[in-house]
């Protein structure tokens, strides 16, 4: 794996090898400097990223960014975090701030699909340190913008077009072929036909994965926000037999890493389980049976949509 690593001090030279639009700090804590820029290069079997550190005297972070597409793609603003986090908005877009799997101080943000993870390697930083560093964030190569950050899951995720799982083989994300949708004016890729709504409320539709199995077909559909080209809201239908998990509770503050406020609701005479995250920023999650199908809706955490704008998703889809 070593041969796909290049270490530079050049983060413009950087996105040359990534498949993400790489964000260069412009705001640096008091004393510090960046040092020791990494980058694992793209290959068909090797997700890329880069890794950096912000160092002072006796304290640093290392930051690292990538393409955050395996699992639910898209929705997780607090991806590198064990337990609930505390939210804050940056450029309109939530993030987290709390304690990562090495114990450390950490936080989570994101823009377009790149994932930017922080955690504290040594001594102190006050809070308002790291979100200015984080808001101070700028894509280190302007028109990446358009040529990466603004073009669909499908034309730039390494799961869609190489189709390589994360962990297994049985991965939901690897497991459909993706496809770009009209969004940003593709026109080279056609989309299948959408079972769904193409927008739902300031959502359009980015892809689309599907997959014929022998009991039905899987659909997957990924939503973005078409303002800040970040929040995502990920729709599954898959037969039941694929065995998708539901939660198997309803009540409050529910979950170990993260907590929930589960309850079931009645949309368009469908039993529903609305999930929403138990902080004031929330994510959401809807669970349902309808059919021969399963169905999960997923939302990444924003500080924008109401609860009756998260059914009204549900009840397009369900009507459909």
């Amino acid at each position: 794996m070593q041969k796909h690593l290049l270490t530079t001090s050049s983060f413009h030279e950087a996105q040359a090898y990534v498949n993400f639009v790489i964000l260069e700090p412009t705001l640096l804590p008091f004393g510090t400097k960046v040092s020791a820029i990494s980058v694992r290069k793209e290959t068909p079997t090797v997700r890329s990223s880069i890794r950096f550190e912000i160092s002072g005297t006796n304290r640093s972070f290392r930051i690292k960014q990538f393409f955050y597409d395996w699992s639910i793609p898209g929705i997780h603003a607090d991806s590198n975090l064990v337990s609930q986090g505390e939210p804050f908005i940056l450029h309109n877009i939530a993030g987290f701030v709390g304690i990562d799997y090495k114990g450390n101080v950490a936080a989570a943000h994101a823009r377009w699909f790149t994932q930017i993870e922080l955690s504290v390697q040594e001594g102190h930083f006050e809070e308002e340190e790291l979100l200015s560093f984080l808001e101070g964030l700028v894509p280190s190569v302007h028109e990446a913008i358009h040529e990466i950050g603004q073009k669909s899951f499908a034309l730039t995720s390494h799961t869609a077009r190489f189709r390589v799982p994360r962990w297994s083989e049985d991965d939901p994300i690897n497991r459909v072929k993706w496809l770009s949708s009209s969004f940003l004016e593709d026109r080279d890729v056609s989309a299948p036909s959408l079972p769904f709504p193409k927008h739902l409320q300031s959502f359009l539709c980015d892809s689309a994965g599907s997959y014929q199995h022998a009991d039905g077909m899987e659909y997957q559909f990924l939503y973005r926000d078409r303002d800040n080209l970040t929040d995502c809201i990920w729709v599954w239908q898959a037969p039941k037999s694929l065995g998708s998990p539901f939660p198997l509770t309803v009540g409050k503050s529910l979950g170990t890493r993260t907590k929930w406020n589960m309850e079931k609701r009645n949309v368009s005479n469908t039993e529903v389980i609305l999930c929403k995250q138990a902080t004031t920023v929330p994510a959401w999650q809807i669970h349902w049976k309808q059919s021969q199908y399963d169905y999960h809706i997923h939302i990444r955490a924003n500080d924008r949509l109401t609860q009756e704008q998260v059914l009204d998703f549900a009840f397009q889809i369900i009507a459909a």
